[in-house]
């Protein structure tokens, strides 16, 4: 599927799609974030915190993917992780990815699901006194979560999975099947970056029906409604803000995730750590797609029953009209926040310390 791949077409490509995603925020067909303040941050990333509506309420760490912005876990009214983690009690928190310029090439695994999240905790705690935080990924911020919560055990309350993938055996995702039939110098053209733009590229050339087909049919379906055609509008603005991801996290991903699954074969090391499923003793409840593609129930279930939580819960969630991207429903649609989340909150909150 893929010959040797060149990146600088895909650079410039990356700016293009980041000044059309500034013209239609300035139309006013964007996101609509809810204020919040720079806590803090180091090298590649930046915590950010959106208070909490009341006192005493536990720390939820939310974990985007390094590819896109982080606007996703609060898009607007009615489509926003924030803004419904607040009014179930929580205070919110969110950690931003940040480039620094260029990505350092050596800016890896160990980095993004290591040391930053291992910051961005002690950043909470220095604020608040409270080290355990409930964490939530979505994507590829859901396998960070879940490698950082078998990495420190003891850290989070409990873990949040909305399609973050931990098993990459053959038959667990068309993604994870594609990087492993891909030549083994395909990529090795890459200088410190990977465009997001060639991410998306290749994305949609492996599941043209997911990110390209659903989101025009989506599209023409939305259309008759106001509400769900805004957050439509939203999310293809969202989509827009293509960010690069550094060359030794892509390939880290690519070797030791999609080709090797060493996470759940026990070799994967952290910082010199070696890391397996069993590690995972939190509590794990995780939001599947039924029917979905990029993230399938094989590429996280079998990391959940190879746990030693005590509490592990999944919830099915299919995709409803007006999410633009099937991946993204679970975190936009009016009805995940009308019916998905409540639920996921109280099951958080029950199992939150708060210490």
């Amino acid at each position: 599927m893929f010959g040797p791949i060149h990146a600088s077409t895909f650079k410039t490509l990356d700016a293009v799609r980041r000044a059309q995603g500034e013209t239609l925020q300035r139309l006013g067909l964007g996101t609509v974030e809810t204020p919040s303040r720079v806590a803090g941050g180091a090298p590649g990333f930046v915590l950010r915190d959106f208070g909490a509506e009341g006192g005493g309420a536990p720390d939820l760490l939310l974990v985007p993917a390094p590819i896109k912005s982080p606007a996703l876990w609060d898009l607007m009214p009615g489509a926003s992780v924030v803004r419904s983690a607040r009014a179930a009690g929580f205070r919110v928190w969110r950690i931003d990815w940040t480039a620094d310029g260029a990505p350092p090439a050596d800016r890896g695994l160990d980095a993004f699901a290591g040391r930053m999240l291992a910051a961005a905790v002690d950043l909470i705690a220095a604020e608040t006194g409270r080290r355990r935080p409930v964490l939530a990924g979505h994507s590829l911020g859901g396998t960070f979560v879940g490698l950082f919560a078998a990495r420190h055990p003891g850290v989070p309350a409990a873990v949040i999975l909305a399609e973050g993938p931990l098993a990459f055996a053959p038959g667990s995702g068309a993604l994870a099947d594609a990087a492993r039939a891909a030549p083994a110098d395909a990529f090795e053209t890459l200088d410190t970056i990977m465009p997001g733009s060639l991410l998306g590229a290749i994305a949609a050339r492996i599941l043209p029906d997911e990110f390209q087909w659903w989101r025009m049919s989506d599209r023409l379906l939305a259309a008759t409604d106001p509400t769900r055609l805004r957050i439509h509008l939203a999310v293809d603005r969202w989509a827009h803000d293509e960010f690069p991801m550094p060359r030794r996290l892509f390939l880290d991903v690519l070797g030791r995730l999609y080709r090797s699954d060493a996470f759940m074969t026990g070799t994967l090391e952290l910082d010199g750590v070696r890391i397996r499923p069993q590690d995972i003793v939190a509590p794990v409840l995780a939001v599947m797609d039924p029917g979905g593609r990029v993230v399938p129930e094989t590429a996280i279930r079998p990391a959940l029953d190879a746990s030693a939580s005590g509490s592990v819960r999944t919830i099915a969630w299919r995709p409803e009209v007006g999410t633009a991207l099937r991946h993204v429903a679970a975190l936009v649609g009016p009805d995940a926040h009308r019916r998905l989340w409540p639920d996921v909150f109280v099951w958080a909150r029950d199992h939150a310390t708060g210490g």
